[in-house]
């Protein structure tokens, strides 16, 4: 789910990337009002000079119906890459495991 979220960017497909987050974190939008805004993102960072890569799941615990997944995750376009640690707390819901938190460190 969440190599899913992060490598989405690459394809542009961003319909994917909303489909592995929760309620929570989709702040009650709709698939069309979020891939369009996603779209508009893309467009404004000039989204095809950067891919966005999860190098390593460093860590996932699970405890009934909650997940946490750390991994290492890096940016890279033609000005360079950064590298940041990502944690995420994933829900299991009807429809699979949703992402409902996200915290990001650059390293």
């Amino acid at each position: 789910v969440v190599k899913t979220f992060v490598e989405s960017w690459n394809r542009q497909d961003f319909a994917s990337e909303f489909n592995c987050l929760g309620e929570e974190m989709t702040g009650g939008l709709q698939l069309h009002d979020y891939v369009q805004r996603r779209r508009r993102c893309f467009t404004e960072e000039k989204g095809l000079e950067r891919r966005q890569l999860v190098n390593e799941v460093t860590e996932e615990k699970e405890s009934g119906s909650i997940s946490k997944v750390v991994i290492q995750r890096e940016d890279v376009s033609t000005a360079g890459s950064k590298k940041r640690q990502e944690s995420y707390a994933l829900k299991k819901t009807n429809q699979g495991w949703k992402i409902v938190n996200c915290r990001s460190t650059r390293t």
